[in-house]
């Protein structure tokens, strides 16, 4: 049975064309490539940079790295003022990438974290929004914001060439096989 990181990674690249030919361009029409380049899992965002660097480095293209936390509160669109936001993607083992954010200009910036958290115990700071709680490892993060934001990103100067793109974790790998609910059988 092959693992859910072979099993998503196969699905990749049919999926990114299924989405181009929706789109209704060509490849050659394409000229950048966005990425959450972190915080995730570390298969996933491994996956995910493999590909978008391996098919940058196909075309010639730059590419931009995407904060998950960021393209969640991008979804979300612009708050008031100087109100804070809390985005939190799943971060394995019962644990959460949480970051406080607030949007500047024309998009949102991490003003704390991302910190890792335990899901159980974590609850929204008084005063916040919350933000893509996806705890239980529900939903994504919206592709069409990470397209958005990496497009915002580019014309700041933020794109780089696909050998120069870098994962960021958030925090070190737990190795070891994961921690099993009470009576379940493995």
């Amino acid at each position: 049975m092959p693992s859910q990181g072979r099993r998503a990674s196969a699905g990749l690249l049919p999926l990114v064309a299924e989405v181009v030919a929706e789109a209704g361009v060509g490849w050659t029409d394409i000229g950048l490539i966005a990425v959450v380049d972190g915080p995730g899992s570390y298969t996933g965002l491994r996956v995910g940079l493999a590909t978008a660097k391996g098919l940058a480095m196909a075309r010639g293209l730059p590419v931009a790295g995407v904060d998950a936390l960021e393209a969640l509160a991008f979804a979300a669109g612009p708050l008031p003022g100087d109100a804070v936001a809390v985005a939190a993607v799943p971060a394995g083992r019962g644990r959460l990438y949480v970051g406080r954010l607030r949007w500047e200009g024309d998009r949102p910036r991490l003003v704390e974290g991302p910190n890792v958290e335990d899901a159980a115990t974590w609850r929204t700071p008084p005063g916040a929004r919350p933000l893509g709680v996806l705890a239980g490892g529900e939903g994504d993060v919206d592709p069409s914001a990470v397209a958005r934001l990496g497009l915002i990103l580019a014309a700041a100067g933020h794109a780089v060439s696909p050998e120069h793109l870098l994962p960021r974790y958030a925090s070190e790998p737990r190795l070891g096989p994961a921690p099993r609910a009470a009576g379940q059988r493995g």
